[in-house]
């Protein structure tokens, strides 16, 4: 049984490519996210792009996060529509910023939110995205979305 905490993610990259199955009947409807922001303590939305007979459009969901699987992989489980539920998995890899420094952060930092490379404090990871609550180091990068 895998360990279970809340911790949140504040903003993600904007693109993240993925595949991801969005309804019951495991109709494939998109392959991009355009962007997740934070709603409330524990709600989403996620704006993805659909692409359909040669064109796109953004669809939005609200979705609520129901729980999160602790490892070594990111995993969040949402509440999705009609009661599904959408595993989302992201791959964790360092960010190395150049000259062997990687990204690092002490717990006061990081309980602002706040990175510090080089002994810089900086709060923009890269492609100007803010990440929190994730492990130190890292960059997400969604590996896939399926329902459950």
């Amino acid at each position: 049984m895998p360990d279970y905490t809340t911790r949140k993610i504040l903003a993600l990259p904007p693109t993240l490519v993925m595949k991801c199955l969005l309804n019951p009947r495991n109709v494939l409807v998109t392959d991009l996210v355009r962007n997740v922001r934070e709603m409330g303590s524990s709600t989403y939305e996620v704006v993805f792009i659909m692409k359909r007979f040669g064109g796109t459009r953004d669809i939005r969901f609200i979705l609520n996060v129901v729980e999160k699987e602790k490892g070594r992989r990111l995993v969040y489980l949402f509440e999705g529509a009609e009661k599904t539920v959408i595993r989302i998995e992201w791959i964790i890899t360092p960010i190395n910023v150049g000259g062997g420094t990687m990204i690092t952060a002490s717990s006061k930092l990081k309980s602002k939110g706040m990175f510090s490379i080089k002994g810089k404090e900086v709060k923009k990871l890269i492609d100007g995205v803010l990440i929190r609550g994730i492990p130190l180091c890292s960059k997400l990068t969604m590996r896939y979305m399926e329902v459950i």
